[in-house]
């Protein structure tokens, strides 16, 4: 078990950034482990199962931040 976490705050007035879509994929095979938003204090945390996963695959976690 593997857990991601993140926080993300308004670079304007350093604010909590909540309600940001965010998704995390293993651009090795395509596959997209979760796709979601941040909460409402911007935080994020989820457990993610690894069993299966290659130590040299590379991985992408991208935050949709057009609105800010």
């Amino acid at each position: 078990m593997a857990v991601v976490s993140s926080h993300t705050l308004d670079a304007l007035d350093g604010s909590h950034a909540g309600g940001i879509a965010v998704r995390l994929a293993n651009l090795t095979n395509g596959v997209v482990l979760f796709d979601t938003h941040m909460d409402d204090t911007g935080r994020l945390s989820l457990q993610l199962e690894i069993t299966e996963t290659d130590a040299a695959d590379i991985y992408e976690l991208v935050f949709d931040t057009g609105h800010y």
